[in-house]
């Protein structure tokens, strides 16, 4: 993990929103369970009050948890940034000889100015978004798992590690178009500054 990655992932708000995602998948996840045990307390003929309303509880009560992690992610996002900000003036400070390149000094700015933000944001909610489908998806497997048979677990477990191939193989043209966009990106900024200057 880079340096960067962990000043930024370590973080009360980052570890709460995880959390409670965590919470969140595992109330999502229990809602399958609850309706077939529902079904199966119906078709025998047996008191079902206490697993319908579990399964009411389970599709209602993950919106708090939820609610909750979202508010952590914007407070996550805002102290990424704020992190972000006093470490490159405490790098800047120290390295004042590259002030000296105007070109470098231009890219530098343009990047804490208007793109350290937004990548950090996409950062956060990337990892947000990932942690959450993660879960889902291990939740529902075991679910599934559990209801039709240790089979599901191949059978995800194999569909799993061909989308991780594919992905590990593609990985260099993928970190290659992100330097890429980077890069013009930076370059459309810098050329829109120097449209103001021409007015």
């Amino acid at each position: 993990m880079s340096p960067m990655i962990h000043l930024i992932t370590r973080s009360k708000a980052a570890a709460g929103c995880f959390a409670l995602v965590l919470v969140q998948q595992l109330l999502v996840a229990s809602s399958t369970a609850w309706i077939v045990q529902l079904v199966r307390a119906i078709e025998h003929g047996t008191p079902y009050t206490g697993w319908l309303a579990l399964y009411l509880a389970s599709l209602s009560l993950p919106y708090l948890p939820g609610s909750a992690a979202l508010a952590l992610l914007t407070r996550w996002q805002n102290q990424a940034f704020e992190r972000y900000t006093t470490q490159f003036l405490s790098v800047a400070s120290k390295a004042t000889a590259h002030w000296n390149d105007v070109n470098l000094k231009k890219s530098r700015l343009t990047a804490l100015q208007s793109q350290a933000q937004q990548a950090l944001n996409g950062f956060c909610e990337y990892s947000y978004g990932a942690w959450a489908v993660t879960l889902n998806v291990a939740f529902s497997v075991v679910v599934l798992a559990w209801i039709a048979g240790p089979a599901m677990f191949l059978a995800y477990g194999t569909s799993m590690l061909l989308a991780y191939g594919f992905v590990a193989l593609r990985k260099s043209r993928l970190n290659a178009l992100g330097v890429l966009a980077d890069a013009n990106r930076a370059g459309l900024l810098a050329t829109l500054g120097q449209c103001w200057q021409n007015v």
